[in-house]
């Protein structure tokens, strides 16, 4: 396998450990049913509407410095 392989392995064996650990934790320490299984639930719902909010700032950071409007303004 290659290093880029074992990489992507061990992200998904991670990722499965916190999920099913912390599904498993909010059932045991909270008798969660359904979606509040999942640990941190609204960080995972918010995080569409964070990207997006990520590339909007980006394009417009890059948009604004190509039309030259930063800087100071004559008086």
């Amino acid at each position: 396998m290659s290093g880029i392989g074992i990489f992507f392995t061990i992200v998904f064996v991670l990722a499965a450990v916190y999920f099913v650990g912390g599904a498993f934790y909010n059932f045991k320490m909270y008798n969660a049913r359904g979606l509040d299984l999942i640990p941190h639930r609204e960080f995972w719902f918010d995080l569409p509407y964070l990207i997006r909010d990520l590339f909007a700032h980006v394009v417009d950071s890059v948009m604004s410095h190509r039309r030259g409007t930063g800087g100071y303004v004559a008086v």
